[in-house]
């Protein structure tokens, strides 16, 4: 019977045959080296990460940094008309303290400035005279935006009439305005008045597309009785331009204006159209500067043919020199389609579509 040996209990594998031991020798350092492999290839992955992390941070968060303009970017312009406003509610005829007090708004887009005239009659001994405040500065136009200008009354005001400007770097008026008052209107006079309580009138001079390609003027404004616009010479036929943005209110025909249309801007600011050959555009169209709203012709009580053209404020006509013409942004004003166009059928003098 043969002998059986058992291995020491504290032996090793190594004490198997050589084969075995090679091959599990063999198969440990493949061990280790995929083990070095996969600690080198984590290592990687987290790198990898944390910079892929980053980029993707960065990639999200660098747009909503650009996508935010300058605080000073997103501020809108004051309007001409709020500028008005605010210069008229500042003049003050303080009688308590026998001044007058003019605050200039602290707000002014670059090289505009304000034309103010502050006049009025005083009462001065026995007699009246006139009476001319800050005649340097309304000499120069030299009114600083926040400043606050006082002067004394100069005796007991009888009257004041206040005129004033807001002119663009071109010299030309974007808004103007007239603060009047007489004591002989009034039972007694209050002991403040000005801007915020007197009687303001203010004209918002809007920007304008001019209402033909080329304008020259055949019948000024006023030249007669009745006449409260400015006669265009046109072609018959020419192409008819809406001054600015607003909405047609008015559309057909009106007796002695002939064929017209009266676009309505907003704050009661209107411009019409009259002695018009053929309309192109319905009452209730949304209208842009510049689009073809009419051609010119000759129709109503028109010697030849020519635009009648109104700038009208709350329903009275307002001299149309008063406000700037200048072209829409872009190009030139270029006909429209229109939406319908509506001629004249001379047979029966009324609208058909065509």
């Amino acid at each position: 019977m043969g002998t059986v040996r058992a291995a020491p209990p504290l032996s090793t594998p190594f004490s198997l045959h050589k084969e075995d031991v090679k091959r599990r020798l063999t198969l440990m350092m493949n061990c280790k080296k995929s083990t070095r492999v996969l600690l080198a290839a984590a290592v990687c992955s987290a790198v990898l990460l944390g910079f892929v992390g980053m980029s993707i941070s960065t990639f999200l968060i660098a747009p909503a940094e650009a996508a935010s303009p300058p605080e000073s970017s997103r501020l809108l312009a004051p309007s001409p008309e709020r500028l008005a406003k605010e210069l008229a509610g500042g003049v003050v005829f303080d009688f308590e303290s026998g001044e007058l007090r003019i605050a200039i708004p602290d707000e002014l887009p670059d090289g505009w400035a304000w034309s103010i005239h502050p006049a009025g009659r005083a009462a001065m001994g026995d007699g009246a005279m006139s009476v001319h405040w800050f005649e340097a500065e309304s000499a120069a136009n030299d009114w600083r935006p926040g400043g606050t200008y006082t002067a004394p009354i100069g005796g007991e005001l009888l009257s004041y009439d206040v005129e004033f400007a807001l002119l663009d770097g071109a010299g030309r008026e974007r808004a103007a305005g007239n603060l009047s008052w007489n004591a002989g209107e009034a039972a007694s006079a209050p002991a403040v008045i000005g801007g915020a309580d007197g009687p303001t009138s203010i004209i918002v001079a809007p920007r304008l597309t001019p209402p033909l390609a080329g304008l020259t003027v055949a019948a000024p404004f006023d030249k007669g009785p009745g006449h409260k616009g400015v006669d265009y010479r046109a072609e018959p036929g020419e192409a008819v331009f809406a001054a600015a943005d607003g909405t047609v209110s008015e559309a057909g025909w009106d007796g002695a204006y002939g064929y017209r249309v009266v676009l309505d801007h907003g704050d009661g600011f209107q411009t019409l159209y009259a002695h018009c050959k053929e309309l192109a555009v319905a009452t209730g169209d949304a209208v842009a500067a510049g689009q073809r709203i009419a051609s010119a012709g000759s129709t109503g009580n028109a010697a030849g043919p020519c635009l009648h053209f109104e700038v009208r404020l709350n329903g009275e006509p307002v001299e149309p020199p008063a406000f700037s013409f200048e072209e829409a942004e872009g190009s030139a004003p270029q006909p429209g389609a229109g939406t319908p166009n509506l001629v004249k059928d001379e047979s029966s003098s009324t609208l058909i579509e065509d």
